[in-house]
């Protein structure tokens, strides 16, 4: 018997540097984590349909008074609330699954990224929540203001509530993804990609850009909202060079 047969990890019991019996228990806890995370995703979702009659009349105030609100379609109520949902739990379910994401990935993860990793989550969780109130109280009423106002001395203002979900709900649900912002730029900068002296040296372009994004967020032709967001999106990267000084990037 050869050396390499008395080692109980050989080539043959090896995929990419993992013996079989750890590759497999990984895969298996792994299954496990979907499993939970999609279960419970599942259930929330039910649980925000049951409420959505309420939710949806509270997403309705968000449109100009007096505006009327119709279903064109059979089921189109229906499909509108389900949809909303789905977003809904997505949203109050992301702490589960970023806990369950955590305890995944920590066994790899060296003492001080573990302690990194449980503050960032809670700040991409806040982000996103003030993101998606930033939307609601500032951005979309008058964006919504501006678009149904627009020619309402020519005709009759009439909604589709699927429709009207289908704009509003997506646009909250990326606004609070761009307020990730500042945990992106951190991060690449954890990663040794850029550092704030880059980003401090590119302000100017940095300008640029957010004017851009700010416009393809809101795609209404308001200048008012598109200029909020722009200087929401400007006061995120200034906080983003902040916290990578903090960190000695």
């Amino acid at each position: 018997m050869t050396p390499l047969d008395d080692d109980p990890l050989t080539p043959q019991t090896m995929i990419d540097g993992l013996p079989f019996g750890d590759m497999a228990e990984h895969l298996d806890e792994l299954r496990g984590r979907l499993i939970w995370c999609v279960g419970v995703w599942f259930v929330v979702t039910m649980l925000c349909f049951a409420l959505s009659p309420q939710a949806l009349n509270w997403m309705k105030l968000l449109a100009p008074a007096q505006t009327a609100f119709i279903q064109i379609t059979p089921g189109e109520a229906f499909m509108a609330s389900f949809k909303f949902s789905l977003f809904a739990a997505l949203g109050l379910v992301l702490p589960f699954w970023l806990y369950h994401l955590l305890r995944f990935v920590s066994p790899g993860l060296t003492q001080k990224e573990r302690r990194v990793m449980m503050p960032l989550a809670t700040g991409g969780l806040a982000l996103f929540t003030l993101g998606v109130a930033f939307g609601y109280w500032v951005v979309l009423p008058q964006m919504l203001t501006f678009l149904i106002g627009f020619g309402s001395n020519l005709a009759q203002t009439q909604l589709s509530i699927g429709a009207f979900l289908g704009f509003c709900t997506p646009f909250l649900f990326t606004s609070g993804l761009i307020f990730q912002l500042p945990l992106l730029l951190l991060g690449a900068a954890w990663f040794r990609l850029i550092s704030s002296r880059q980003l401090v040296a590119q302000w100017k372009y940095s300008i640029v850009a957010v004017l851009i994004l700010g416009a393809i967020i809101t795609p209404s032709g308001d200048p008012f909202s598109q200029v909020v967001m722009a200087l929401a999106l400007y006061g995120l990267y200034g906080i983003s060079i902040v916290l990578i000084k903090l960190v000695g990037r």
